[in-house]
């Protein structure tokens, strides 16, 4: 599912898909909250940015694990330092986190999340 963000009621609309997503996929309710919160988090840099961008919900299986990818994209030149330190935050809380640079000025945010058997 691809979300368009341009304001900051976005930004509660991603959070809520976060955690719908989280919820049906089994994971427990600590991580429900903390995808929630990460989804927001990171969809609220969007806005910070001043530049429209999207999130984008997928479900990811591998053999019998199920998780959640959430990508974060918007247009920038580079990810600001503040904008770093807050991923490398987010990477704590993230089974992998990956910042990369598309088409000439998009920043994309990757975040996977698996579930625990």
């Amino acid at each position: 599912m691809r979300l368009p963000v341009s304001g900051y009621a976005d930004v509660l609309t991603a959070r809520k898909i976060g955690a719908q997503f989280a919820a049906r996929l089994g994971f427990p309710a600590a991580d429900i909250a903390v995808i929630a919160t990460l989804v927001s988090e990171l969809t609220r840099v969007i806005i910070d940015s001043g530049e429209p961008g999207n999130v984008t919900f997928t479900t990811l299986t591998d053999g019998g694990r199920r998780g959640l990818e959430v990508v974060v994209r918007h247009k920038a030149a580079a990810l600001p330092s503040r904008e770093r330190r807050e991923a490398v935050g987010v990477s704590k809380l993230t089974d992998t986190l990956q910042v990369t640079t598309e088409e000439k000025s998009d920043i994309a945010v990757t975040l996977k999340k698996w579930r625990t058997p």
